[in-house]
């Protein structure tokens, strides 16, 4: 089974973060880094036996109603040269890698 590697940085004000949402991360995810960057932000990496697990993020932050938070995920697995990049930002998530190669006329080095 492949392993992918998990990077999330998450932000936002408030005790929802430390309270309810990094608690579930934490349950759901066995992190092997799990860093308090400043007040408000922390970083996680975890692995996942499945690619991005942007939906299972997206399903734990959901209930908690937290206009600012910012979350930053990162996923890859060498031996298959996969990589996605998300931000859930305002309650949305983009794609950041799709969304640079989308761009018209862009050229690819």
């Amino acid at each position: 089974m492949k392993e992918y590697i998990n990077i999330v940085l998450i932000r936002g004000a408030g005790g929802q973060l430390e309270k309810n949402i990094l608690p579930r991360i934490r349950a759901r995810f066995v992190c092997y880094v799990d860093d308090r960057i400043d007040e408000d932000c922390y970083e996680l990496e975890f692995v996942s036996g499945k690619p991005s697990p942007k939906e299972e993020l997206g399903m734990i932050v959901e209930n908690y109603h937290m206009p600012d938070l910012y979350l930053q995920l990162v996923s890859y697995e060498l031996s298959d040269e996969y990589l996605e990049h998300h931000v859930l930002k305002n309650g949305v998530w983009i794609d950041k890698i799709r969304e640079k190669c989308n761009l018209k006329n862009a050229i690819i080095i």
